[in-house]
């Protein structure tokens, strides 16, 4: 509708009045379409709520009814349905993670890219330099059938990713590593990974950009504070740890044995995920041991809990928080065919002055909204219809594994693997489904949780 109607000379704070009101975002997106006027007036009024860290309550970014390749729809988990609006997507990129509203994608070429489907801005960084035996690893590994040959190329590949780890710790920047005094009892050390079942030896053939990134998180939104924010990624077929800062030209990468113990004789592990909270990073690694990372001035990485469990492939690990703010290491725990079955919530404690992680009964009010984006919490009293003390899930198991299986190297892409969506009530320890997809609909990029910017 054009401004010249009249619409547009309407008084702001009236606008301003009417957007208190309006809670459904279907609404918002039609508010701001009005005129270009009122979608000022919507921007502000927004980014005056996201400054004030007003909560939020996220989407599930599912495909459309249609199964379109460049839109997404939104479901509302509060109104159980989809609502009307739909996002332009890129099509053409993976999307590795979503955080404070912003998508972030990544090309077979390692380029990452943060998307905003809401305002449709772009924020492009430079492409990720993974270590190049992980690019010839999966090269060569496509041609290879003979069971000798490939553990040929897994001993070429360990030694080359020594050599070329060597290499890369010297061209990275100095930084402080902190570590507690005393012996870290870690039970992994001797670590045993589980079989690869039979009906995972059909694994698909593995594009780069499934494994570039895992997962990325970003400190705060560009959008509130677009000089002084930070990526993080979980990156490479290792998992390791890199991030760029808005003013930075390059990508820095944490060594892994920055994320190791100083008695031990084997990494902490691969990074299974990260959590931006109360100014500093945290990394919750595959065998239960949390880190944090201080990237504020020179890097500092600290060990704040040991690892105490071995890696296995029916489980997966989440950082999320309380809604008082405090840590939380949550386990989904997986059936033989990825479903999930059960969650473990545990919170920081102290033991015998070391930080441990002790269980948690209940999460109160809070509901915790768990996937490929960064973990949110909000206080489900907020919203009517939500429901309290629950994990909402939407797990994304289409993933890239490589796996020793009686000394062979295997390369697992789990693209069949289904997509696990619901919703966990601690209190009763009963499940249920809040979205399902169509069958149609397996092959599509995987749903995920997104803030709305346009509240």
């Amino acid at each position: 509708m054009a401004s010249g109607s009249g619409w547009g000379r309407l008084p702001e704070a009236l606008l301003h009045s009417i957007l208190d009101y309006m809670v459904p975002i279907d609404g918002r997106i039609k508010f701001s379409a009005v005129c270009s006027q009122w979608r000022r007036v919507a921007w502000e009024h927004c980014r005056e709520l996201r400054s004030k860290h007003t909560q939020q309550l996220p989407l599930l970014m599912v495909p459309t009814p249609d199964n379109s390749k460049v839109r997404r729809s939104l479901y509302s988990v509060t109104r159980k349905t989809l609502c009307r609006s739909q996002l332009s997507v890129p099509h053409n990129k993976r999307c590795c993670g979503s955080s404070h509203g912003w998508l972030i994608t990544v090309d077979d070429s390692s380029v990452v890219t943060l998307f905003n489907p809401f305002s449709g801005k772009i924020i492009s960084f430079p492409p990720l330099r993974r270590l190049e035996s992980e690019k010839r690893l999966v090269r060569e590994y496509a041609g290879v059938v003979d069971s000798s040959c490939r553990k040929q190329v897994m001993e070429e590949f360990s030694s080359s990713e020594r050599e070329e780890e060597e290499d890369e710790a010297e061209e990275e920047i100095n930084h402080d590593y902190q570590e507690d005094e005393g012996e870290i009892n870690d039970i992994a050390e001797e670590e045993e990974t589980e079989g690869v079942p039979d009906y995972m030896n059909g694994a698909d053939k593995v594009s780069e950009s499934d494994y570039s990134i895992w997962k990325a998180v970003l400190s705060v939104d560009p959008d509130l504070n677009p000089s002084d924010y930070v990526l993080m990624v979980i990156c490479g077929i290792q998992k390791r740890l890199a991030f760029i800062q808005s003013v930075d030209k390059d990508w820095t990468y944490i060594s892994k044995k920055s994320c190791s113990t100083r008695n031990i004789r084997r990494p902490a592990g691969n990074i299974a995920d990260i959590k931006y909270s109360k100014g500093m990073f945290y990394a919750l690694n595959e065998r239960g041991g949390l880190l944090s990372c201080d990237v504020s001035g020179s890097l500092k990485v600290k060990m704040i809990t040991p690892n105490d469990m071995s890696f296995s492939f029916k489980r997966k690990l989440y950082l999320g928080e309380s809604s008082g703010g405090d840590l939380l290491r949550v386990i989904n725990v997986l059936d033989e065919k990825f479903r999930t079955i059960e969650f473990e919530v545990h919170g920081l404690g102290d033991g015998c002055g070391r930080a441990k992680w002790k269980q948690v009964e209940s999460l109160g009010d809070a509901a915790l909204f768990l996937g490929d984006n960064h973990s949110i919490t909000i206080l489900a009293s907020d919203f009517h219809g939500c429901q309290p003390n629950s994990i909402y899930f939407s797990h994304n198991h289409s993933e890239f594994m490589a796996v020793l299986d009686g000394g062979v190297l295997k390369l697992l892409y789990l693209q069949w693997a289904p997509y696990d969506i619901g919703v966990f009530n601690l209190e009763d320890g009963k499940f249920a489904r809040h979205h399902v997809l169509d069958p149609s609909q397996r092959l599509m990029p995987p749903p995920i949780w997104i803030l709305p910017t346009l509240m």
